[in-house]
């Protein structure tokens, strides 16, 4: 099981902090979310991102969205990542993309990506914050 240290979590908040919350202009056009009329959907977003995070959907795209991903987060992490040599074009999703998964506090993870060295909790938030432990699912899910 990988070691989670506490600056891991840190970095990611840190990274989840230089956000910005994009204000919509009455000039600007819909988005598809918004034409569908799910521009708030934290679970309509969720399943399209499991959509393109599964390896073996018919899209085709294979480790491309986990692995530009975590180039993002390595680009933006003050400590610099991957850690411990992990080579970003290594990185292979080794189970299929969990929706909804209980954590041992029975609190719900959005998306669980599994991968060889790692595990990636995804927490899709919209228009609230964070709620649960990315650290504790991580752990538990390794």
């Amino acid at each position: 099981m990988p070691d989670f240290e506490t600056s891991d979590f840190d970095d990611l908040q840190a990274l989840m902090d230089s956000y910005t919350v994009h204000a919509i202009g009455a000039n600007e056009p819909p988005t598809l979310m918004e034409i569908a009329r799910f521009p708030h959907r934290e679970n309509v977003f969720s399943n399209i991102l499991a959509f393109l995070l599964n390896t073996e959907e018919v899209h085709g795209f294979r480790q491309l969205f986990i692995r530009s991903i975590m180039a993002v987060y390595s680009s933006r992490c003050p400590d610099g990542w991957p850690k411990k040599g992990l080579d970003l074009e290594s990185i292979q999703v080794t189970e299929k993309v969990e929706r909804e998964v209980i954590t041992g506090t029975n609190k719900r993870i959005d998306l669980l990506i599994k991968c060889e060295d790692f595990v990636v909790c995804i927490e899709n938030k919209i228009w609230s914050g964070l709620h649960n432990d990315l650290g504790a699912c991580a752990t538990e899910h390794s």
